[in-house]
């Protein structure tokens, strides 16, 4: 799921925090 933080930006915060 790494990955998914790399296509979308947006998605990383959502799924980090």
């Amino acid at each position: 799921m790494l990955t998914k933080v790399q296509e979308s930006p947006l998605s990383e915060s959502n799924s980090w925090t």
